[in-house]
């Protein structure tokens, strides 16, 4: 069974060609800063048509240049981003200095002018240091025409930068289209994207495919769109991206190939990492170096922080786009940063539009009335907040549980509580009344009444439901009997009541009931049960039935002996290989990190617990971390306050205090132990 289907998560597809390494070849050596450009819009005055040609032409042109031997341009929607602001014409220093923001070494810089039927364009390469042009030109073409203009244009410029050599060519409409009309498209798309209106942006795409349908980079953007928003990928556009790769500048290509590879996410952050920095002008690989610590990478042990460099970076490249201010809002929400907080929700509310709009308003009202008085939402505040997530819940199933599960900032775990109760007395959401009553569920054993929670889960079963809500109330009920907030008889009935329900479904379906016998057997310390849950899941070749094997194995190891080395190897393992074992994560890692606490590894502690820190768009990941988060932040507070993170230390305990607010009797003296820690650090700050 492959390990995504039993939610250990896999990372890969099938290994692309190496077709696009010798796609361009290298000509001669290239003139001094002539190697790195920024292609401005074109100048003109009091035509908007020629206005517009212009900006097309940056993207052409930039495409057409990119890859030619050792010639790299700025990626061409950092430049319609960083100019968007300027007045047409472009001055000369303005345009360098926009250059040298983006980190270009020279900047085509010039004008259109119409001359009857045709247009001229008269351009200059300038070095963005200052000094003279290092090339010059001016080239005529129709203006209904940019295809003609761009390779008049392109062709112009290597000429001149080259001292030996020919360009090659073939690679000089490599991405253009003959339409204007397509291109004008394409950039009405980018700017949809930059709002992060998805849906608009890839119909606006499609309509520039319905003109050209070898306009690669128009496919090539609804295939990342598609990727990065929720709702999945477009398989028309991916296999239309593969088709016409070889249309694509090497940047694209490179960053294809990247995405293609099957490799673990350590080993993906790296490459990504190492691609940013390779072209730190490229919006895309910024993105997907930033979008990993976000989302996946803490649970392989990447600190969410790890994003910060890359969200700084495409703030520059696109100052505009609500995406990077969600990723800075995301990152701020973790960390708990007040300030960040506020200010991502505010650039938020003002770029977003589509789906997210009504939500990203009702977060910065939010933050602005707690800066104005300091006063967290109230519960009719928090209820019309909900209200503004609908079009987002309709999206898919788990952006519904993560809208209900990922509370809003300024409030309390008990006051997002009562506004999602809310939602199943509402007639008119008839269509959230199930996932809303699995988040109260969910949130009520997060808080500390681990058997209501637990009890609330069972009562929602039904013949139908989808397995990662089916096993829920088994999976909560294994990690309360494990960190002893419940008895063992808890676990019993959640799998008596469950297993009618999974009897019938293969095993990758229903695998948490069988690991959840396996850890009520260690618990309650029975042998006899413990060796016939581990032939039900025996260590054969299917990843399956070996993870949770193994698993079981390495938990009755701890719980007997307190050696926690076999789950160490268990989880080195599975990061190494690409994946985790969602599961049993909650588990794995506590046990690791008190382990390596009480060796006097508190860095590598904070490595494996930070596990929950991902924004989550998966179902079951949701619904972990909204169980478990809150319940284990004690010792998250312990290994920070031990790495000398004093803040760190303080986010955590708070959040443990705030968040288990009907604590079960287990975890009393932790309680306790938070508030005098908590007291201590807020002292030591006067």
């Amino acid at each position: 069974m492959p390990l995504a289907t039993v939610a250990v998560v896999a990372v890969g597809l099938a290994v692309a060609g190496a077709w696009w390494l010798n796609t361009k070849r290298e000509s001669g050596p290239l003139a001094a800063g002539a190697d790195f450009i920024a292609v401005m819009p074109l100048g003109s005055t009091g035509d908007s048509t020629l206005a517009r040609l212009g900006r097309d032409l940056v993207v052409t042109v930039s495409a057409t240049l990119d890859g030619v031997g050792e010639v790299r341009t700025v990626d061409a929607m950092s430049v319609l981003a960083g100019t968007s602001n300027e007045a047409n014409p472009i001055g000369l220093e303005t345009a360098r200095e926009i250059g040298r923001r983006l980190g270009a070494a020279s900047v085509v810089h010039g004008s259109l002018v119409p001359e009857g039927d045709l247009v001229r364009a008269d351009v200059g390469l300038y070095p963005t240091a200052g000094g003279d042009a290092i090339a010059r030109l001016s080239v005529r073409a129709a203006a209904s025409v940019a295809g003609g203009l761009t390779d008049s244009l392109a062709s112009g410029l290597l000429r001149q930068i080259w001292r030996r050599g020919t360009p090659p060519s073939s690679l000089l409409s490599d991405v253009t289209t003959a339409s204007t009309e397509a291109l004008r498209l394409f950039l009405e798309g980018e700017r949809y994207f930059e709002t992060f209106d998805t849906e608009l942006a890839v119909a606006t795409y499609k309509r520039a495919t319905a003109i050209d349908s070898n306009f690669a980079q128009a496919w090539l953007r609804i295939s990342q769109v598609r990727g990065s928003a929720p709702g999945g990928s477009d398989t028309v556009a991916n296999r239309r991206v593969s088709e016409l790769a070889d249309r694509l500048p090497v940047r694209e290509r490179e960053l294809l190939q990247l995405q293609d590879t099957p490799m673990p996410i350590p080993e993906r952050f790296a490459a990504y990492t190492a691609f940013a920095q390779r072209y730190p002008e490229h919006y895309m690989a910024q993105y997907r170096a930033g979008d990993i610590p976000i989302h996946t990478g803490p649970r392989y042990g990447i600190p969410v922080e790890a994003a910060r460099p890359y969200i700084d970076r495409l703030d520059v490249l696109a100052p505009k786009h609500y995406d990077n201010a969600q990723h800075r809002y995301f990152l701020a929400f973790v960390v708990g940063d007040t300030a960040q907080i506020i200010k991502a929700t505010r650039d938020m509310a003002a770029r977003g539009t589509g789906e997210f709009t009504g939500w990203a308003q009702a977060l910065a009202g939010l933050s602005d009335r707690y800066e104005a008085t300091g006063e967290r939402a109230t519960s009719e505040q928090l209820v019309a907040f909900l209200g503004t997530l609908t079009p987002i819940m309709r999206m898919s199933r788990s952006l519904t549980q993560w809208s209900l599960l990922v509370p809003a900032p300024f409030t309390t775990t008990a006051m997002w509580s009562e506004a999602v109760a809310t939602i199943r007395r509402d007639p008119t959401l008839r269509e959230f009344h199930e996932p809303a009553g699995v988040a109260e569920a969910v949130i009520r054993f997060g808080r500390g009444e681990v058997n209501g929670g637990v009890e609330d889960l069972l009562a929602i079963n039904r013949p139908g439901l989808r397995p990662a809500l089916l096993t829920s109330g088994v999976r909560n009920a294994s990690y309360a009997v494990w960190f002893g907030f419940a008895e063992p008889s808890l676990l019993d009935k959640a799998i008596a009541q469950t297993r009618p329900f999974t009897q019938n479904l293969p095993l990758d379906q229903r695998y948490e009931v069988e690991w959840g016998e396996g850890i009520a057997a260690i618990v309650t310390k029975d042998s006899l049960r413990f060796m016939r849950a581990l032939q039900t899941v025996s260590d054969t070749a299917e990843q399956v039935e070996r993870v949770i094997n193994r698993s079981l194995r390495a938990l009755w190891r701890e719980r007997h002996t307190g050696a926690a080395d076999s789950l160490r190897a268990l989880e080195d393992g599975l990061i190494r290989e690409g994946g985790v074992f969602l599961s049993a994560l909650p588990i794995h890692r506590a046990a690791i990190g008190r382990t390596l606490m009480r060796e006097g590894d508190a860095e590598h502690a904070a490595f494996y617990l930070r596990w929950s820190d991902g924004l989550s768009f998966e179902e079951r990941m949701i619904l972990i971390e909204a169980a478990t988060e809150g319940l284990l932040s004690f010792e998250r507070g312990r290994v920070a306050e031990a790495l000398g993170d004093s803040r760190a230390a303080a986010l955590h305990y708070s959040r443990f205090l705030m968040n288990v607010d009907r604590p079960p009797a287990a975890v009393a003296a932790q309680m306790a132990d938070a508030r005098t820690r908590l007291d201590a650090l807020i002292a030591a700050r006067k």
